[in-house]
């Protein structure tokens, strides 16, 4: 066994995170050899993104020109597609590695180690912010090393407010799948729970952008605070970035409280 869980944690999902790693190189791969073929086609495509509903306008990356090079990647990128991969790896990770490790019955070698509760929660929880970090890390110099090839000039420093705005996303949501594990000790029922509020919190970020009536309650979604200021052309706003942060840190705070005072079934 490792010296401590942070190590333990990173290498027991070395070969996922080298797997997340190419599946994320590959993506980017893709998506900027199709840049060529996008900028050819002109204004046809934004005049095809404008007779779309609302709804269908903000999934496409809302009110950029599609064929920039920040709209372009906003809205095959930005928009979707990295927010879901980077949750799907955030909540599995986060309800892995205390419920699921738990229910295993693997979680018994560690707290036979004789070191506190709490630290082996904070420990958790630094090697999911870390691999989270990783793949932002991978998706950042993916994309500033393929762009310039294809011609898709954007800078770096955009590519990487981006890039910090959809990891602070992915650890909001594995840090509440780590809570909800060390709360239950239940895998299923944090990655069950923790997908359906990010869901819910999807849905409000998107029928907010489109309905007056459900609008004043769009700041209760963590989404809005990851693309209202859209980072990929403006650069990150402090306080989105800090309302991540701080909801991060919260229930990463909670998930130690939680695992202390619970009797766990190992």
């Amino acid at each position: 066994m490792l010296r401590n869980t942070f190590l333990k944690t990173l290498r027991d999902r070395r070969r996922s995170l080298l797997w997340w790693a190419l599946g994320l190189v590959g993506l980017v791969a893709i998506t900027v050899g199709f840049w060529p073929a996008i900028e050819e086609s002109g204004q046809e495509l934004n005049r095809l993104v404008e007779d779309l509903p609302p709804a269908l306008q903000s999934l496409a990356g809302g009110d950029l020109d599609l064929t920039s090079p920040a709209g372009y990647l906003n809205g095959r990128v930005f928009a979707f597609l990295a927010p879901i991969l980077f949750l799907v790896f955030g909540i599995a990770f986060g309800s892995r590695t205390v419920a699921g490790e738990e229910q295993a019955g693997t979680l018994e070698l560690v707290l036979a180690r004789p070191v506190p509760r709490w630290r082996i929660v904070a420990e958790k929880f630094a090697a999911l912010a870390v691999a989270t970090g990783f793949l932002g890390a991978v998706l950042w110099a993916s994309l500033a090393l393929g762009a310039a090839p294809v011609g898709l000039d954007i800078g770096s420093s955009a590519l990487a407010a981006a890039t910090l705005m959809v990891v602070l996303l992915g650890l909001v949501f594995g840090a509440l799948a780590l809570f909800i594990g060390s709360l239950t000790g239940k895998r299923g029922l944090a990655l069950g729970l923790t997908t359906t509020v990010a869901v819910a919190m999807y849905l409000l970020d998107l029928y907010a952008s489109i309905s007056e009536a459900v609008e004043p309650f769009r700041g209760l979604s963590p989404f809005y605070y990851y693309d209202a200021a859209v980072p990929l052309r403006n650069g990150v706003d402090p306080l989105h970035a800090a309302f991540l942060v701080v909801v991060t840190v919260f229930l990463a705070g909670f998930s130690l409280v939680a695992f202390e005072r619970r009797d766990v079934g190992v």
